[in-house]
Formats: structure tokens, C-alpha cells, sequence
């Protein structure tokens, strides 16, 4: 058999044709990007460190775009309208940028669970798991609905105290 041997662009070590041996590289014709794994680390770390607000811009653009992909999953799975038969606004009028997530009996905060903004997307995932496996814990309601509930059943949060003052 005639192949290519390849080497590391960066320490010159013979790379075995094997996967967990060479960085997937999309826009290579092959897929694959000539560097063993300990200098494709070093090279992505490198990087990062040179290059701290392109870094900080790609990981917000795609914490945004995860959020967008479960909420749009999560409100198609719901019906795309506000769940109270007697909501004043007319679902033609409604805006879906207006739709809350709710708990059904309760929510988030009497267990105690708060939602750290930078788990969001997690929260979303494992609330459209979910509901894909038929959990009826979630319903939409406007922004309208879901605060005139949350006054009626008490459902606000207590304030958080200041230890120490």
C-alpha cells in the first residue's frame, strides 16, 4: 500500500490515521487538519488568549442562537398561543416575543431551583426533553397572564437579603 504518511505541521510527529489523531477541520476537502491533538490544543488556547473579544463575541452569538433554537422547539411544541381561555389579547395580536414558559403548578422558584443566565440554554434543552416525552409541567401564557398568575398564586420570588448588613 502506497499512503501518505502525515506529519504535524507544528512538532513534525508521524500521525496514525486515526481519528481521535487529527482535528476535524471542516473546510478542508478531507475534513481533516494536519496537527496532532496536543498541538491543536495548544494552537485553539493560544488563540483564545490573542483574541479574547472575537472569543467572548462567538460564545454570546451562540448562546444566543442555542436559546433561540429551544424556545422557538419549546413554543411549537405548545401550541404557539397563550394557554388561558379567558387572556384579553386576541391571539392574532399576540406576539410570540411575549410568550413565557411557565410551570403549571407553581414554579421554579417554590423549589427552589433559580436559573443561572449562562445555563439557560441547558434549562431550555432539558425543558423541551421534556415535553417531547409527553411532560405536561410547562404551558405558554402571555407576559399578561403569567404576571396576574404569579400575583394570584403568590408565585414571586422573595427578595434576597444582604448577609452581614
Amino acid at each position: 500500500m502506497d499512503e501518505k504518511i502525515n506529519k504535524c505541521r507544528q512538532c513534525g510527529v508521524v500521525l496514525v490515521k486515526d481519528v481521535n489523531w487529527f482535528k476535524s477541520f471542516v473546510d478542508k476537502k478531507h475534513g481533516r487538519y494536519y496537527l496532532c491533538k496536543q498541538c491543536a490544543i495548544e494552537s485553539s488556547r493560544k488563540w483564545r488568549l490573542e483574541n479574547p473579544e472575537r472569543v467572548n463575541f462567538l460564545q454570546s452569538r451562540n448562546h444566543h442562537k442555542k436559546i433561540q433554537k429551544y424556545r422557538k422547539l419549546i413554543l411549537d411544541l405548545l401550541g404557539n398561543k397563550c394557554n388561558n381561555p379567558t387572556c384579553p389579547i386576541s391571539p392574532e395580536k399576540l406576539d410570540k416575543r411575549a410568550l413565557h414558559i411557565d410551570h403549571v403548578n407553581g414554579g421554579a422558584y417554590q423549589k427552589g431551583r433559580r436559573i443561572n443566565s449562562g445555563r439557560y440554554p441547558q434549562y431550555l434543552k432539558k425543558v423541551y426533553n421534556e415535553l417531547k416525552n409527553g411532560s405536561k409541567d410547562y404551558q405558554l401564557l402571555c407576559a399578561y397572564c403569567n404576571w396576574m398568575k404569579r400575583f394570584k398564586n403568590n408565585e414571586l420570588p422573595t427578595p434576597r437579603c444582604k448577609k452581614g448588613g
